[in-house]
């Protein structure tokens, strides 16, 4: 069935049209998706986001959707990234004593990763790995750094899925290559302490989540593993878009160059200095 619904582009959001008919054409796909017998994973449209009840039925909650091609108004994703993590939160490490704990963990898997992957690194990933271990070092109380559980447990992730990658002779450049990007952003984050906090910590938890799903796949022998990788691979490669353009904008505000040193000085955030 086609539409002739103006695009966002066209007709304001708040336009009771577009809304209309724009949530009938997510209802519809909703329909679609659960009446077929495929069950090969399908993502929906980022939009579906402004349909908590089509989402639910649709995607749920364990799985962050990504803002693919900047489709939704970006304080808008940021609000559903909010939400996503209050439903996630049992992820992150919580507690006087829990932070501390996840850094020496994040830490331990640091060093892990070099001694096995080193070589496979380069000095650019051997040097990102210090940055990281230097941080997770400052780290000391969720209150003073509140990303900085999130990023611990996304970077930590990331090192795992590496390890585990060479320690089974699995191809490894474009995981490297993904992982690295990721585990730069969530460093420069790890001791951001502004009003984007729980932003930034929601879309490290829904990286984190990706690679756990792999890794689950992986630890189980599951004979849809390739599946698996390509499927979480592919969704976690578009929320990292994400995590880049709030790791930028924050650095922005902030007037931080994020390729040399971390989020820093100025505009609710809090600099460890240059590295």
């Amino acid at each position: 069935m086609e539409h002739t619904a103006l695009s966002p582009a066209e007709m304001p959001a708040d336009s009771s049209y577009w809304a209309e008919s724009h949530r009938s054409d997510m209802l519809e796909w909703v329909d679609m998706k659960e009446n077929s017998h495929d069950d090969m994973l399908v993502v929906p449209p980022v939009s579906i986001i402004r349909y908590r009840d089509l989402l639910e039925r649709a995607w749920g909650w364990e799985r962050l959707l990504a803002n693919l091609h900047g489709t939704l108004v970006w304080h808008e994703y940021k609000r559903y990234v909010e939400e996503y993590l209050q439903h996630n939160a049992a992820k992150v490490a919580a507690g006087k004593d829990a932070l501390p704990a996840a850094a020496k963990r994040c830490i331990e898997f640091e060093k892990r990763l070099i001694r096995s992957c080193g070589l496979l690194l380069g000095l650019e990933g051997i040097s990102l790995s210090s940055q990281i271990q230097k941080r997770a070092n400052l780290v000391q109380s969720d209150d003073e750094y509140p990303a900085a559980a999130a990023a611990l447990l996304c970077i930590r992730m990331e090192a795992r899925l590496m390890y585990e990658f060479v320690s089974r002779s699995f191809q490894i450049s474009e995981t490297i290559s993904l992982s690295s990007k990721i585990r730069r952003c969530a460093s420069n984050l790890m001791l951001y302490k502004g009003p984007e906090s729980a932003v930034a910590a929601g879309v490290m938890v829904g990286v984190a989540t990706e690679v756990q799903i792999i890794l689950d796949s992986v630890y189980s022998g599951s004979p849809s593993v390739v599946l698996d990788y390509f499927d979480s691979h592919h969704i976690r490669g578009r929320i990292a878009a994400s995590l880049t353009r709030l790791e930028q904008e924050l650095a922005c505000n902030a007037g931080v160059d994020t390729t040399e040193k971390p989020i820093g000085t100025g505009g609710g955030l809090d600099s460890e200095g240059s590295s």
